[in-house]
């Protein structure tokens, strides 16, 4: 009987490994994410103020109607939705708040303001469904915007005058009450009386999903 030689069948059957699926796609680099992720943010963590700026209760009181955070988009991304922190004063009833993504701004940071009409618009809601005490509120744009990387500006807005007069919607913000600089990167400000302003001392809480391109 002959016996096999285990050298000589190592030697002419190369055992061959073929890395799984797992290691295939690994090997690629990570998948592009499925759904929205967090693109930039100013978490409420930082929130020292949301007594400041708010929405008051009608445009002829002379009280801002709108409140916005310019920024700088960093890469190509499809936005979703947004969350800024609110509370309601008094009892704010007959108008909605709205949020807006703007593309066309002026000036440079910390003093960029932004240009209507907006680029975008959130879903409203109702001033009434706003708590007392505060809170973070999400608003999904009906459009889902692809923006090219550049500077931008996202808005909490009044949508229509309400009552009481008196009443308002309080909106977060990072104020850097120690003149160090912006809190985070750009700018915040506000609209009264028909005019933009840039606070280069404030910012805006939020947080802004979206998709990367």
């Amino acid at each position: 009987m002959t016996v096999p030689n285990p050298t000589h069948i190592r030697a002419t059957h190369e055992v061959v490994v073929f890395p799984t699926c797992l290691e295939a796609i690994a090997a690629q680099g990570p998948p592009p994410p499925e759904g929205p992720v967090l693109i930039d943010s100013c978490p409420v963590e930082l929130q020292n103020d949301i007594g400041s700026y708010g929405l008051d209760a009608d445009a002829a009181s002379g009280g801002m109607d709108a409140i916005f955070h310019a920024f700088e988009l960093t890469r190509d991304t499809k936005i979703t939705s947004m969350k800024v922190s609110l509370k309601s004063v008094g009892t704010p009833l007959g108008a909605s708040v709205v949020c807006g993504l703007y593309n066309n701004l002026s000036g440079e940071f910390p003093n960029v303001i932004p240009i209507s009409p907006w680029l975008r618009q959130t879903t409203y809601r109702d001033m009434s469904s706003i708590s007392p005490d505060g809170g973070l509120y999400e608003f999904d744009f009906l459009l889902k915007p692809s923006l090219a990387a550049g500077k931008y500006a996202i808005s909490v807005e009044r949508s229509g005058d309400f009552t009481p007069s008196g009443s308002s919607i309080k909106v977060g913000f990072a104020f850097d009450f120690d003149n160090a600089g912006s809190i985070h990167a750009g700018n915040g400000g506000f609209h009264q009386n028909g005019i933009w302003q840039a606070d280069d001392m404030a910012d805006l809480i939020f947080y802004l999903y979206g998709v990367p391109l």
